[in-house]
């Protein structure tokens, strides 16, 4: 099969003077094959027409409302185990290279015709990535730590870090260094 980079090279030595013959031998193509690309001017990619027809009848094409039925009524049904049920029904009519086409056409109608698929985005959270705080004052809440008053402006996130640990106090000293010490793992950011 003639690629689209011989062709360019066969255009590139014809233009540079060489002959029909000597460009064709260059390229690694017949002399026939050169003349029918020189006259062509198209790429053997441009020329190339999209294969829509089947090459043979199907073989599922008799039996494929039941197969459709099947499929419908248990979604997680492979294709595999039809076709098993289909070569025990009807033994001798399907050989064991039809699976593959059988898989085809399963999936076909599964992205077309089938049930519509659940759609999910997954999270994932990783400790210390992101965080989570709306800064209120939380004086009039009455929390103690230790039997004495919680600061009257901390953060949600804080609060529940003392609660969690209370013999770890952090002290903030900006956003930024805490962080940065939430995001490389640190236990205590000082």
């Amino acid at each position: 099969m003639i690629q689209d980079a011989q062709v360019k090279r066969l255009r590139k030595y014809l233009n540079g003077g060489m002959t029909l013959v000597q460009a064709a031998l260059r390229t690694g193509m017949t002399e026939k094959t050169a003349r029918k690309y020189r006259t062509m001017n198209r790429l053997p990619s441009e020329s190339k027409k999209p294969h829509d027809w089947r090459t043979r009848t199907d073989p599922f094409e008799s039996v494929w409302p039941e197969i459709q039925e099947q499929l419908e009524t248990a979604l997680g049904l492979q294709a595999k185990t039809i076709f098993q049920s289909l070569q025990r029904q009807q033994p001798g009519k399907f050989q064991d290279g039809q699976l593959r086409t059988l898989q085809r056409k399963i999936k076909q109608w599964r992205a077309t015709g089938g049930p519509a698929k659940e759609v999910f985005f997954d999270q994932i959270h990783h400790p210390g990535d992101l965080c989570a705080s709306d800064f209120t004052r939380m004086g009039s809440l009455g929390i103690t730590i230790n039997f004495k008053r919680a600061l009257k402006k901390r953060s949600k996130l804080r609060m529940f870090r003392w609660l969690r640990e209370p013999q770890t106090l952090i002290r903030w000293r900006s956003w930024r260094t805490t962080t940065l010490a939430m995001r490389n793992g640190a236990r205590n950011a000082v």
